[in-house]
């Protein structure tokens, strides 16, 4: 008998080890089907093919376009950054996967999302000197435990040994959520809410800003303020994704 468990308990680890070795439970973050293991966005084929990419974008906000160099809104006033990229539009399934990372504790989300960061930022042909993620106040990120813009920034250093600099920006009002507001109030919302904490690295330099979501453009705008007053020479956004048609969808995400 005791023979008997010996032999039954070295084959159960030894099923364990090449479980570790062989992994053959890889499943697409978006369907959940089995997938490779060397898969670079951890997606199957059929969901790459349904990804929403923004095929023409807005010159100055990246938003999707059917004609024309600007959208509506940039033809109104133009907004104070460079110019921003974002990747896909704001709908199924991007949405519902920013959602599991900001929302869900699903880290892992951002390895895979920001390797199409990274792509967008190397079609985009720009040149900067660094990298900064939107911060978030303290308050938040205790409660959240993590800020999903700068894992997403993960990518640009381990793949392009860029400078990322999570600490160059803070937030030092904790506003209330931008999902909850109209379009005017969120332009408002964030009024002196980010700081320079280093203009002497920031003076002369481009720089990059990377985000989740592009809606109205206010959060990665009011950062772009603060950055060109402490003497910046172009300040540029990315995103994943970006609304589409500047409607808010957040309320819509979780039903």
């Amino acid at each position: 008998m005791y023979n008997l468990y010996m032999r039954f308990n070295f084959k159960e680890k030894f099923n364990k080890l090449l479980d570790n070795i062989f992994v053959n439970d890889f499943k697409c973050i978006v369907c959940g089907k089995e997938i490779l293991r060397n898969s670079r966005y951890s997606m199957c084929k059929d969901c790459l093919a349904k990804l929403p990419y923004i095929k023409k974008s807005c010159e100055k906000c990246g938003e999707s376009i059917v004609s024309g160099n600007l959208c509506l809104n940039c033809k109104r006033e133009l907004p104070k950054i460079t110019q921003n990229f974002s990747v896909f539009d704001y709908s199924k399934p991007i949405n519902y996967l920013i959602t599991n990372l900001k929302y869900d504790n699903k880290k892992y989300i951002a390895n895979y999302l920001s390797n199409f960061l990274v792509e967008k930022f190397i079609e985009s042909n720009i040149k900067v000197d660094f990298v900064i993620p939107v911060p978030i106040s303290e308050n938040r990120l205790k409660i959240r435990g993590y800020n999903q813009a700068e894992l997403l920034c993960s990518a640009f250093n381990e793949k392009l040994n860029m400078e990322v600099c999570p600490n160059l920006v803070s937030r030092i009002v904790d506003t209330i959520s931008q999902t909850s507001l109209s379009r005017k109030e969120r332009l408002t919302n964030l009024t002196n809410t980010f700081k320079v904490n280093d203009k002497n690295k920031i003076k002369g330099k481009s720089i990059l800003i990377v985000d989740d979501v592009y809606t109205t453009g206010a959060t990665i705008n009011e950062i772009a303020k603060v950055l060109f007053k402490a003497k910046a020479k172009n300040v540029y956004g990315l995103t994943i994704a970006h609304s589409v048609n500047n409607v808010l969808m957040e309320e819509t995400l979780k039903e």
